[in-house]
């Protein structure tokens, strides 16, 4: 059993029966986006035993929380896509290590045209149904250089990580 708190009350569920109702990848995502679990399962630990701290220590397997939502920005800077199209360069792509969940790339393109950082347009399709083409804008442009500056941070940070423990192996 595991904590989850709500703002009216605390509830106990056991996390192992959604195990197989959900797909391994986006567990965490879709428990996640809610904020409401502690502890879950990640991705390389969903068939062992092993739970993850994810809210307070992160786990060793080195998931980058919202990574999907610079991949999204990137894409539609190379160039403007629809959501079935973004899902399948980002399948392709190599950023990410598993396929995105498409409930989850629609909510952050909902999410990123709501506080503007792109814009749809609808276009007309004749072999089937019409699509929603998003574009990015310059808020969205914005944005994209502020998670490269977070992204070349990171790295910067974990070479330095991988040199000293590179260090301490060699002895």
């Amino acid at each position: 059993m595991y904590t989850i708190t709500s703002a009216t009350r605390v509830t106990l569920i056991d996390i192992r029966q959604y195990k197989h109702e959900i797909n391994k990848r986006s567990i965490i995502e879709k428990l996640d986006y809610f904020n409401i679990l502690l502890y879950t399962i990640c991705n390389r630990h969903i068939g062992g035993q092993r739970m993850c701290d994810t809210k307070n220590l992160g786990c060793p397997s080195g998931r980058t929380p919202r990574f999907l939502q610079p991949c999204i920005l990137l894409l539609l800077h190379q160039k403007s896509s629809y959501g079935y199209e973004l899902i399948e360069d980002l399948k392709t792509g190599g950023f990410l290590e598993t396929n995105p969940d498409p409930g989850i790339v629609y909510r952050i393109l909902k999410k990123f045209e709501k506080k503007g950082f792109v814009e749809s347009n609808w276009i007309e399709n004749k072999k089937g149904p019409d699509k929603k083409v998003y574009k990015i804008t310059l808020g969205g442009e914005s944005l994209l250089n502020e998670w490269a500056k977070s992204i070349y941070s990171k790295v910067t940070s974990l070479k330095r990580f991988l040199l000293e423990y590179e260090k301490l192996k060699g002895r």
